[in-house]
């Protein structure tokens, strides 16, 4: 019985030392509670950024050599990633970004700041992904080169950088993102 008193005793004792070395108190090492970032706290994890938002999608009939136009506005800074889908693996599809608003004279005349071009039946959705963005406007162009018909899908989604998420800066949505608008291009956009 004495051999099964101590047993719990000692058990019992050590369990209590656990409890106290738990505690936080004068035990020498750092109070990571009162100075996160004191010699022997582990760093202070980075900011989680928000999820991406969408500031552009829809979907559209895209006849041959027609040309849709996309204006959006992003409200901070990050990597814009795209999605551009259409149904004929045989149809050659355009896909344009551009820095600020660019209107479909604008680019036919070769006046707008190109950040983004892609041409071809491949890779199919096709896919761009702009790092370092500024926050403001943008403008998609989506154009069918044929040989037929077609139909397209977008979408765009912002990734804010850390600073920004790290700043507060609130993500929303442009008010109406997407605005579609078509018009005949005759293939006269060139491409750097």
């Amino acid at each position: 019985m004495n051999t099964i008193r101590r047993t719990l005793t000692l058990a019992a004792g050590l369990a209590l030392v656990v409890a106290l070395g738990g505690c936080g108190g004068d035990s020498g090492g750092p109070d990571c509670t009162a100075n996160p970032a004191g010699p022997g706290c582990p760093p202070t994890p980075p900011p989680t950024p928000p999820p991406p938002i969408t500031v552009a999608e829809g979907e559209s009939a895209l006849a041959f050599d027609e040309l849709l136009r996309v204006p959006f506005e992003t409200t901070r800074p990050g990597t814009l990633n795209g999605t551009v889908q259409w149904k004929s693996p045989s149809n050659g599809i355009l896909v344009i970004v551009t820095n600020g608003v660019c209107t479909f004279d604008q680019l036919l005349a070769e006046q707008c700041a190109l950040i983004s071009t892609s041409l071809g039946t491949t890779p199919k959705p096709r896919r761009f992904s702009l790092s370092g963005r500024s926050a403001g406007p943008y403008t998609l162009f989506i154009g069918n080169i044929g040989p037929g018909d077609d139909s397209v899908s977008f979408r765009v989604e912002l990734n804010a950088t850390a600073a920004a998420a790290a700043a507060g800066a609130q993500a929303t949505p442009a008010a109406n993102p997407g605005t579609l608008d078509l018009k005949r291009f005759k293939r006269r956009v060139t491409l750097p």
